[in-house]
């Protein structure tokens, strides 16, 4: 072939990237796709597809009870930022963070 990736692919292999045991990973990862998703959302006015469904699969996986919140929490700063990110994507996940808080030191 020519080499080139559909977006579908891509997407879900960035999005595989928030399951990095890897702090430096999952953050670039996160920052990336949520670039990508205020892209999508201020220049072509699309909020669904397989970027938003993989992230939020994967966003999703990360509630499991025995999962440490710092995760989720460092992914939806990055994904959600005011300036780079997408922050719409935030409200989903706010009763989410709400619980987390009393469990989170500092």
């Amino acid at each position: 072939g020519d080499g080139s990736v559909d977006a579908g692919r891509f997407f879900d292999a960035l999005c595989k990237n928030l399951n990095n045991k890897h702090l430096a990973v999952y953050r670039a990862a996160a920052h990336v796709i949520g670039m990508c998703m205020r892209f999508y959302w201020q220049k072509k006015n699309e909020t669904d597809g397989p970027l938003f469904q993989n992230t939020q699969k994967h966003l999703a996986g990360m509630l499991r009870p025995e999962l440490k919140e710092d995760r989720l929490l460092t992914s939806l700063f990055h994904l959600c930022n005011e300036e780079t990110g997408y922050p719409p994507l935030l409200d989903e996940f706010i009763p989410n963070i709400l619980f987390a808080l009393p469990r989170l030191n500092g």
